[in-house]
This record gives structure tokens, sequence and C-alpha cells, in this order.
């Protein structure tokens, strides 16, 4: 939901900006942008192994840290607490221009609970799926492939990185490094195994279950979310290089 994090974002700068006011928070750190899909069964694209191993980029590395926000900045961006309050002559939105923005792109109703509904389902279904036998199979066979070229890991995708103790914070690696060879190898193996598709296929289907069991909380985290995606969409773009104090 990185784009709902921005639309928020966004929608609060320019509330700030009717209070004469800059929002001197950053967009929150996120580092290199993932589908969900992206790293969810091993990393499986060859290409990108072979450049950048299993490296992504850090959190600092696309996002900007601004200056402390002054009283006013921070009372008219976060409310005052429940009460009504004004800021030069202007009523402060409920919870703030943040919590009139995360109103707007969500369509009323918080958000929170439904992430936390899609993100237990997420977690269940991989979980569930990867006990399937066609999934061990699949990965058995990736562990059988590794081992012939010259990696004696167990039917684990994740055991390639794991094996390397790798820092969450690190150098991008070099070519040829020991990172690089494991995840190019890694990858290859995951196409050969056909790991990616039989666990995506697996998980698809486990989801597509667990709906079923529960259509009317799925009917309405699909509302929220779609609503959320659609306000999303409308929001102007707001960076923090285009948000500073407005000029005077």
């Amino acid at each position: 939901m990185d784009q709902w994090v921005d639309a928020v974002y966004a929608s609060t700068v320019i509330c700030m900006r009717g209070f004469g006011l800059a929002y001197s928070e950053s967009v929150p750190p996120r580092g290199e942008r993932l589908e969900l899909t992206d790293r969810r069964y091993g990393l499986a694209d060859v290409t990108r192994a072979q450049s950048l191993g299993f490296w992504l980029s850090t959190p600092g590395d696309d996002s900007t840290t601004d200056a402390t926000a002054t009283a006013d900045e921070t009372r008219v961006a976060y409310g005052g607490g429940g009460k009504t309050d004004r800021y030069r002559g202007k009523t402060i939105p409920e919870g703030g221009c943040y919590g009139q923005a995360t109103r707007q792109i969500s369509g009323g109703p918080d958000l929170t609970k439904d992430l936390d509904t899609a993100n237990d389902v997420q977690l269940k279904s991989f979980k569930e799926s990867r006990k399937t036998a066609q999934v061990k199979v699949a990965e058995q066979h990736w562990s059988a492939c590794m081992k012939g070229k010259g990696h004696d890991l167990p039917a684990d995708v994740f055991s390639a990185a794991n094996s390397l103790h790798l820092p969450e914070t690190r150098p991008r690696p070099a070519p040829g490094s020991a990172e690089v060879v494991m995840a190019t190898d890694s990858a290859r193996c995951i196409g050969q195994s056909d790991l990616f598709r039989t666990w995506f296929t697996a998980e698809s289907a486990a989801q597509h279950k667990m709906i079923q069991a529960d259509p009317g909380t799925f009917a309405t985290l699909h509302d929220h979310i779609h609503y959320a995606r659609t306000q999303t969409a409308k929001t102007p773009s707001a960076t923090p290089s285009t948000a500073g104090r407005p000029s005077s």
C-alpha cells in the first residue's frame, strides 16, 4: 500500500498549505518498492540476481528527513487530542490534517483493521500453501538443482540467502561475489523447478478457500481497499522536495 501512504502524505501537505504551514515529516522511508510476489517464493529474477544478488536498496536511499517540525505544524498536522482547535481563525480538522487525509483516502473507515485482515490472510495462505504436496515437491526439486550447482541446501528456497548470513544493511555486492553467484543459481533453480508458479497457484487456491469461508468480511475489505485505491489515483502527488513551507 505504498501508493496509499503517498496519497495520504500528499493530502496532508495540501491541507497544511491551507493553513500556511509545511508538513515537515518525510514520506515514510521504505527503501526499494517491491510487489507482493517479487520475493515471496524466493528471488526468481535471474537478471536481477546476476546484477544485485539478494541486495535491496536501504530506506535511506529514497527518502528525505526534514528538520524538526514547529509546534504549530505539529498541532495542525495531528490535531489537539480530540478537542476543537483553531489556527489563525481556521478550524483544525479532527485528528489534524493527517487524520483528515486518512479519512479522505480511505473513505471514512480506518483501513488499519482491513489491512490487518489482509495481512493475516496472506500470512496464513503462505504457510498453508507451503505445506501442500506440490510445493514440497517443487522445493525438493529446487534443492536438487542447487546441489547440482554445488550448493548443499535443504528443500527450503530461503536457505540460499540465509546460508550466507547477510547483514540487512550492506553495500551492493560486487559482480561475481558469493552472494551474486548464490542468488543467480537459486533464481535459475526456481525456474527449472517451476517453484514460483507452483507455489503461487497453491497459495491462490488457499486464499480463495478463505474468502469463500467468510464472504462478508472480504466483500467489505474489497470495497474499502477499492475506494482507497480510487481516491489514491485522484490525489495529486507531493514529495518532500515540493512540500516545503509556502512562500510568503
